[in-house]
């Protein structure tokens, strides 16, 4: 109603303002138009004609000696373009001389060797932004924060694995070492041993070292879960049956569950390994360790900290 109240208010023969942008909606047309004219009317340009040229990202005021002015890409197309009229209209205006009737003579805008240019407003720079609040950020959550993450650590455990026959079980202790490579990914070395449990022929023992590769917890996240793969070799002997021996190559594959527990983290873990080869005592108890067997390992592990833990916050998300 307004902008239909302008319009009308307009004599006919008022300054011309020719819109070539398709990015312009009928209602915001018809309000730049309104007010344009209004503009140059105030300014004695009633019979200038100016305008507006524009593509998908730029925008163009078209003066009155066909000089192009580039709109602020920052502001609304209508204001920025308002602005542009405005701007050319006072520079014409200091550039007229004094006593000057307006118009389109000498150094009215349009008029040649008048002080119009076409003129580019320059790109924003890191100083036309103003500094942002820090309590005006919005909180990050403790997964997103940087410098939360772990480099690996070091881990002690206890490992049980299922044997079979008089020898049900071996018992042993577990040491894993893990380095942090990536984003809850990290390089592991594991070196275990489980001493026979049980009564038998004879007294055995395994020994394995294996390297691999580990994704998630307790290696890189304190509280969740996680996986590791790793091969390598493992040497088992049984004494009491005639020196039994045997070198075997070796492949894993386990689940882990990590909770933190102050500076250290409390982990279970279940394995499944494979082995090349194995070997069996003899009579009057047999045992033997099996091709493909389970382990238990449950411990601790301490966490190597880049910088702070992963469930608590830091000084900024307390104080928002």
């Amino acid at each position: 109603m307004v902008f239909a109240l302008l319009t009308a208010s307009v004599p006919a023969w008022g300054a011309t303002v020719d819109i070539r942008c398709p990015r312009l909606v009928d209602p915001a047309r018809g309000e730049l138009e309104a007010r344009a004219r209004l503009f140059l009317t105030s300014a004695d340009m009633e019979s200038a004609t100016i305008g507006l040229e524009c593509d998908a990202t730029n925008a163009w005021l078209v003066w009155t000696d066909g000089t192009k002015t580039l709109i602020d890409p920052r502001t609304n197309l209508v204001e920025g373009t308002l602005d542009a009229i405005e701007d050319r209209i006072a520079r014409s205006k200091r550039a007229r001389p004094a006593g000057s009737s307006g118009g389109e003579g000498p150094g009215a805008p349009g008029a040649p060797g008048g002080a119009d240019e076409t003129s580019t407003p320059k790109p924003p720079t890191a100083a036309d932004t103003p500094p942002e609040e820090p309590l005006l950020r919005a909180p990050q959550s403790p997964i997103e924060r940087p410098g939360i993450d772990l480099e690996g650590g070091v881990g002690l455990a206890i490992l049980s694995e299922f044997w079979s026959g008089a020898y049900s079980a071996g018992v042993g202790p577990r040491l894993d070492v893990g380095v942090g490579v990536g984003r809850k990914l990290a390089i592991v070395i594991s070196e275990g041993a489980r001493f026979a449990v049980g009564a038998g022929s004879g007294q055995m023992i395994a020994f394995d070292l294996q390297a691999g590769v580990a994704y998630g917890a307790p290696y890189q996240i304190r509280n969740g879960l996680g996986v590791v793969a790793l091969v390598g070799a493992e040497r088992l002997a049984a004494s009491g049956s005639g020196g039994l021996w045997v070198w075997s190559a070796t492949a894993s594959l386990g689940a882990r569950a990590s909770i933190a527990t102050g500076p250290l983290d409390a982990w279970f873990g279940v394995d499944g390994m494979l082995r090349s080869d194995t070997i069996e005592t003899g009579t009057p108890k047999s045992s033997a360790v099996p091709l493909l067997s389970a382990i238990l390992s449950v411990g601790c592990f301490l966490p190597a900290f880049v910088g702070g833990t992963r469930d608590e916050p830091t000084a900024q998300a307390k104080a928002q």
